[in-house]
């Protein structure tokens, strides 16, 4: 057993008592968006502070944080080890992989934000006209790529908007505990689907470039995990990327995945797909 399964096991177990996987998937790539100056500066474990979390205003944000402190402070000998935005970005990759997607290889280091005062310097997303105009507006921060952005969007086919509404209308596909390409589906479907559809959402079928990558992923299902992985890892790592490290000898990671038995992970590192063509 590596380090990435040693570390990802106090989640799983989480997962086990509760599923709570798209609370902390979307407490990862909420603390992504950080964004200090006008820079987006990535995962500093903002979301852990009051602050941040009066903003977030969604209680499926003050469980996710309240399972990480719990994970920091009796999980594991590796996870004692870890920052708090190194725990915040294993737990959204581990929710992932729990329910079926892509699994993405962690590496740890990132460096933390460490005082309320610090993280309420921290941008303040004040758009919250919908179920998840924040988190898209954190998105529209990071300057990705139409194929990024919608693969990220990708990400609602988990969890509900609220916990409070269990119903059609309060979740995004009909299955919200698995990761798959469901999500493009029903968005495709647009005001027929008869689950929850926000402005943002729709609004993915207004630009014909996003448009075409909402097609794509509903057709293909491979494409959806291979994008959706190297954009989360890409954005879990912003900002922090001269301080990672990775259990994983380099020679052997084929576009941040460990290659072994043939079977990829993702990472953020375009200039490793180099390597991929040269095995195929």
């Amino acid at each position: 057993m590596n380090l990435n399964h040693i570390a990802k096991k106090p989640f799983i177990d989480a997962f086990y008592q509760r599923p709570v996987m798209a609370h902390l998937l979307r407490t990862a790539l909420w603390d992504c968006g950080a964004v200090f100056n006008g820079t987006p500066v990535g995962s500093r474990g903002v979301i852990r502070f009051d602050t941040e979390l009066q903003r977030a205003r969604n209680n499926q944000y003050n469980i996710a944080v309240q399972i990480i402190k719990d994970v920091k402070e009796n999980g594991n000998h590796i996870t004692e080890l870890l920052s708090y935005s190194d725990l915040i970005q294993l737990a959204g990759y581990t929710a992932v992989e729990y329910c079926g997607g892509p699994s993405m290889i962690f590496r740890m280091g990132r460096e933390d934000v460490e005082t309320e005062g610090e993280a309420s310097e921290a941008l303040a997303i004040k758009e919250h006209d919908h179920e998840n105009s924040a988190l898209v507006s954190k998105f529209n921060q990071l300057n990705l790529a139409p194929m990024e952005f919608v693969a990220l969007m990708g990400s609602y086919t988990l969890g509900f908007a609220s916990d409070d509404n269990k119903t059609r209308k309060g979740r995004w596909t009909m299955n919200p505990y698995m990761f798959d390409n469901s999500y493009f589906k029903e968005v495709l479907l647009a005001h027929n689907s008869k689950y929850l559809k926000t402005e943002g959402d729709l609004n993915l079928l207004n630009d014909p470039e996003t448009r075409e990558w909402v097609e794509k992923y509903a057709e293909d299902q491979n494409l959806f995990f291979e994008n959706y992985a190297r954009a989360h890892v890409k954005v879990s790592e912003h900002g922090q990327l001269d301080n990672l490290m990775s259990e994983f000898d380099e020679e052997n990671i084929v576009d941040g995945g460990y290659q072994e038995f043939r079977g990829l992970h993702w990472s953020a590192e375009e200039e490793r797909a180099q390597l991929l063509k040269k095995i195929e």
